[in-house]
């Protein structure tokens, strides 16, 4: 018998990784009842530590750690392997993971990590803003403070771009915006906040201003 090279079993070893659904604890069937996860703990925890919310694991840092590195490992291989089979296989493991409850943990952490690279960035991103608009039932009402906070600190830090990267956060904070009542913005609304900022922090304005754009839509 030949052995197989290492190439070879790093592809096995990668494919069998990729095939096993994330996470284990959230991967029957989901509930229509919302339920309070380590995940939304992090994001209540998250005000008094300062920290942002992936900085708060209630399952545990070497669990988060764990999936970090993974969604890496699938972006890189989306992006970068040379093997049709396994660019497939990290597609759908990562379509999978955006309908995971982690994923809102883990996006937001990888998006506030200075060492991101853009493939991470735009995946991130989209993966937030897609959690806004469709899973924020997920969360509790006291949930979304740290969330705007966190998506208001992540607009200013693209400010500068990329710009699709901060076209997502844009996204997300609008989308944010339908789902909270209006007091919960300052007493004027999405609109009035807006303009409060625009007024305060100017060197901000590209990103606001894109984000007063895409409100209405």
């Amino acid at each position: 018998h030949t052995r197989a090279g290492p190439s070879l079993l790093l592809r096995f070893k990668f494919l069998l990784l990729l095939q096993k659904p994330y996470p284990p604890r959230i991967a029957g069937r989901r509930s229509s009842t919302p339920r309070k996860s380590s995940t939304v703990e992090g994001y209540s925890r998250q005000r008094a530590s300062g920290g942002t919310v992936g900085e708060e694991v209630g399952f545990g840092a070497g669990m988060e750690a764990q999936a970090t590195a993974t969604v890496k490992e699938a972006l890189a291989a989306l992006y970068h392997h040379p093997d049709d089979t396994i660019r497939t296989a990290a597609d759908r493991w990562l379509q999978k993971f955006q309908h995971t409850l982690d994923a809102w943990q883990v996006a937001d952490s990888l998006l506030h990590d200075e060492s991101s690279n853009l493939e991470t960035l735009m995946f991130c991103s989209q993966t937030l803003r897609s959690k806004v608009q469709r899973d924020f039932e997920e969360l509790p009402s006291e949930a979304f403070r740290p969330l705007q906070d966190s998506l208001y600190g992540l607009l200013k830090k693209f400010n500068k771009g990329p710009p699709k990267v901060r076209t997502q956060i844009c996204i997300a904070i609008a989308a944010l915006a339908v789902h909270v009542p209006v007091e919960d913005w300052g007493g004027g609304g999405i609109v009035n906040w807006l303009g409060d900022e625009m007024k305060s922090q100017q060197e901000f304005i590209p990103s606001f201003l894109e984000l007063l754009i895409i409100l209405p839509q």
